[in-house]
């Protein structure tokens, strides 16, 4: 793993290059220092952008936010999130080839009903209007045969459920309530072995406070499950609750062939000449891993940045913080089974 000092030392290395949002362009109100410069420089000598986000906003919001953070979203050649490859996947559309890419056997199983019903853990921001424009109408837990992870701020209960009719659980207003209500889904939803769609991977978000996200509620909803589950009976070994919980983003590989598709096939370039550009180990480095691209490590941006303090060189805490990482890969993270090795580590996404 090497040290670069800009993207320039990587100019002449890749064709297509892969960025992450949160972490590399921004911190989730501005664009960090450098980064418009970045996109210019490789745009000017021909690369291509791709951006790939585990937001679980669909695209039209990137793009809004791309402009108020002053880029041009047409600098970027395909922008994917998680929340619309998800979208996607809830409409059942397949023009673009989602389903089959993101195929999950469960979802067919809860849509093989009259009507499609769906319990919704949200981020507060058009959580119903996203469930039923792609045909699934929100309500309460005892009628649904999906619970859609999409945020950790709200709890729609739907047509009905204990808390009463249509209610929704806001953690803003009563945390303690929220979290009661959260673990009394999880488990009333184990006892009924209903699948779980997480439409963004991500456990926590990468600000001060470090609050859970979607990805640590399907982490607790695979314990309730695998803990309350009787022998796996399944002829493929994937156990149940591996197979009831479906995430959509970043680190999973079908997501990255969903953003580079058109690239690797329709263009024919090469993986050697695509990298992933991103601040996460976990999710970033461990899908380019994965995904079989070159990886470049964003490290004073982002989620890592905290754990570098204590060192006097970026080579030091680079090297601290992906041991670190390394020893705890296979208890439980999405690295499960890799030891880690990024080809490069930079400060920051400048030129």
């Amino acid at each position: 793993m090497r040290e670069i000092r800009g993207i320039r030392e990587l100019a002449d290395a890749y064709d297509v290059y892969v960025l992450d949002l949160w972490g590399v362009l921004h911190d989730g109100t501005r664009a960090y220092d450098g980064v418009h410069d970045a996109v210019r420089q490789l745009r000017a000598r021909g690369k291509t952008l791709v951006l790939l986000s585990n937001s679980s906003k669909r695209v039209g919001h990137v793009q809004k936010l791309l402009i108020r953070l002053g880029f041009d979203p047409h600098d970027f050649a395909a922008i994917v999130t998680s929340g619309d490859a998800a979208y996607q996947l809830l409409c059942g559309a397949d023009g673009e080839g989602f389903a089959k890419t993101l195929a999950w056997p469960s979802l067919l199983d809860a849509t093989n009903v009259d009507q499609r019903k769906v319990f919704v853990l949200g981020s507060g921001d058009e959580d119903v209007e996203y469930c039923e424009s792609c045909g699934w109408a929100v309500t309460a837990l005892e009628e649904a045969n999906l619970i859609v992870a999409r945020g950790t701020f709200t709890i729609h209960n739907g047509g009905g459920g204990v808390d009463g009719t249509g209610e929704v659980v806001h953690k803003r207003d009563d945390t303690q309530r929220y979290e009661k209500r959260l673990a009394e889904v999880l488990e009333q939803a184990a006892a009924r072995r209903l699948p779980m769609l997480v439409t963004n991977p991500d456990k926590v978000r990468p600000d001060a406070e470090r609050p859970p996200m979607p990805g640590a509620i399907g982490d607790a909803y695979e314990r309730i499950l695998a803990l309350t589950a009787a022998v796996p009976t399944v002829k493929d070994e994937t156990v149940e609750h591996q197979r009831l919980v479906k995430r959509v983003g970043k680190p999973f590989p079908d997501v990255y062939d969903l953003a580079l598709r058109e690239f690797t096939t329709t263009k024919g370039i090469a993986k050697d000449r695509i990298c992933m550009i991103g601040d996460a180990l976990e999710t970033d480095v461990t899908g380019g891993v994965r995904y079989g691209i070159d990886t470049v490590w964003v490290l004073k941006d982002g989620i890592h940045a905290p754990e570098l303090e204590e060192y006097d060189t970026l080579e030091q805490g680079a090297s601290a913080v992906l041991v670190a990482f390394n020893d705890k890969s296979n208890t439980g993270t999405y690295a499960q089974g890799l030891k880690l090795q990024p080809t490069c580590f930079v400060a920051h996404f400048r030129w």
